[in-house]
């Protein structure tokens, strides 16, 4: 999946992509909205200027969530 983000780490759209080259979405995630524990890999593009470190980080945290220990 792939959502924009205003600067803030706020949506900055309303849409959610589905980038993985799929037809549709899957029955599984039209299922339970796409489960969480199925994430292989989150990232986050910056574009220059980008924010800084904290902001960097502050953004990660609301967009992200935090890393869970199990």
């Amino acid at each position: 999946k792939m959502a924009a983000v205003s600067r803030e780490g706020d949506p900055a759209s309303k849409i959610i992509m589905y980038r993985d080259e799929a037809q549709s979405i899957c029955a599984k995630c039209k299922e339970d909205n796409g489960d969480f524990m199925r994430v292989k890999e989150s990232f986050i593009h910056w574009v220059e200027p980008a924010p800084s470190e904290e902001q960097q980080r502050q953004i990660s945290l609301k967009v992200l969530g935090s890393p869970t220990s199990h």
